[in-house]
């Protein structure tokens, strides 16, 4: 209950940012291919608060869903990625609601210089289907995420126990701060499916990173991580139209949760996650070993749509 409790303070904390009116006066940190980087301060908090928007083609919300997730990410050779682990999964009191416990690890950039990091994060996910135009069955995937509380980590298994191997290979926690979320949504326009995506970032990357630096890097590095992640799914492409910048979210009691369909990894063996989501691999995918081999958890399910990688910037 305590963990479902802040999770529900996340989405809120996600939400309020995302339809907030003030992003029209914001800076534009990074704009590329029709992505576009918005960031700007926060009370109490010296790293900035960076919001992406843009527009994709030619997939649907579930197969990119699946290309965003850090195991399909890792499995297709994203050079950020160090290991990821799916500890928990528990069903919300909200219908068509999940929070998942999951941790993962960056890889060292810069030659080093910036080491590598460890994130242990709860996320709250809902995937709902609703009717759109011409009775096509339009998906909204709307996820809130932030980082383990530290007086709830020691009750969820698995936490502690990877926080202490981080520690021991010299990784920094990181922590991504409330209101950081994702919203992808799909749009039927002209005959053809958009995706409108939405993203909140806020992060708290320790060590010792000046945070002018930190502050100057993190928009494009968000745009970058977006850029590549389209360019592995087949037929998907960044399209040049604009949304609105308060997105509507589609009530609950529209839609039909029983109707969304099977997410593709759901069912695939794990040799055959890319193609299921319709990505296409890289020539060579090498994954860190150790941490996530390590860990050893009561519960390890395989993850449904929402489990995306946004949200922290130097992943």
């Amino acid at each position: 209950p305590e963990l479902e409790e802040t999770a529900s303070a996340a989405l809120a904390a996600f939400l309020a940012a995302l339809k907030d009116d003030s992003w029209k006066d914001a800076s534009i940190a990074a704009s590329k291919g029709g992505i576009v980087m918005r960031s700007r301060p926060t009370p109490g908090k010296s790293v900035l608060q960076f919001r992406q928007d843009n527009v994709i083609s030619g997939v649907d919300a579930s197969a990119y869903e699946v290309a965003c997730r850090f195991d399909t990410r890792m499995k297709t050779g994203d050079p950020a990625m160090g290991t990821a682990v799916h500890l928990r999964r528990y069903k919300g009191s909200e219908a068509g609601v999940s929070i998942d416990v999951i941790c993962y690890t960056t890889k060292p950039k810069a030659g080093g210089i910036i080491g590598g990091r460890c994130f242990a994060d709860v996320r709250w996910n809902r995937v709902t289907q609703h009717q759109g135009k011409a009775g096509r069955k339009l998906t909204q995937n709307l996820s809130a995420f932030f980082a383990v509380p530290a007086e709830l980590a020691g009750d969820i298994t698995g936490v502690g126990d990877w926080l202490k191997l981080a520690e021991k290979d010299g990784l920094v926690v990181a922590k991504n701060h409330l209101s950081t979320g994702s919203l992808v949504q799909e749009r039927f326009e002209g005959g053809s499916v958009f995706i409108d995506r939405y993203g909140i970032s806020q992060s708290d990357p320790g060590g010792h990173i000046p945070t002018a630096l930190l502050n100057s890097a993190t928009g494009g590095a968000i745009l970058d991580i977006e850029m590549a992640i389209i360019g592995r799914i087949k037929g998907a492409s960044l399209s040049s139209s604009t949304h609105s910048l308060t997105p509507t979210i589609w009530p609950l009691e529209d839609a039909r949760l029983d109707a969304v369909p099977a997410e593709p990894a759901q069912v695939a063996e794990a040799a055959q996650v890319a193609e299921a989501a319709q990505v296409a691999p890289a020539e060579e995918a090498q994954p860190d070993e150790g941490l996530a081999e390590s860990v050893v958890v009561e519960e390890n399910p395989v993850p449904a749509v929402g489990w995306c990688g946004f949200g922290s910037p130097i992943c």
